[in-house]
């Protein structure tokens, strides 16, 4: 796993380095935009605290804490990643695909990820 995060975080800064345009949009992330190849970052935290008002106690905790990785490259290679941090000592791969988009009616795509579903 840690040599996933090595290759994203350096895939991260050759892209950054390419970049031509960079951009934030809240609920989107920071973007940036290069020739041929695009990078998005976004993430997002769940915290809870709970409060017992007859013991008095109090906790909080972190059930949640993703970095999502998506970009494109050469118009037609697109990826995405997305990593869970919450558990100490331990980084688990929610999702990891690579898509090959050759036309709208033909798309290749390879990884972990789950399985687009519709009911018609």
């Amino acid at each position: 796993m840690r040599k996933l995060l090595l290759t994203s975080l350096s895939l991260l800064l050759c892209v950054s380095a390419a970049a031509q345009e960079i951009g934030v949009k809240p609920a989107k992330g920071v973007a940036f935009k290069g020739e041929n190849v695009a990078l998005q970052i976004g993430g997002r935290i769940q915290v809870r605290h709970t409060y017992e008002e007859e013991a008095e106690l109090s906790n909080f905790s972190i059930p949640r804490i993703r970095l999502a990785l998506k970009g494109s490259m050469y118009k037609n290679w697109k990826w995405e990643f997305q990593s869970d941090f919450a558990k100490k000592g331990q980084t688990t791969l929610k999702d990891g695909l690579i898509e090959y988009a050759h036309s709208s009616a033909l798309n290749v795509r390879f990884g972990q990820y789950k399985v687009r579903f519709d009911r018609q």
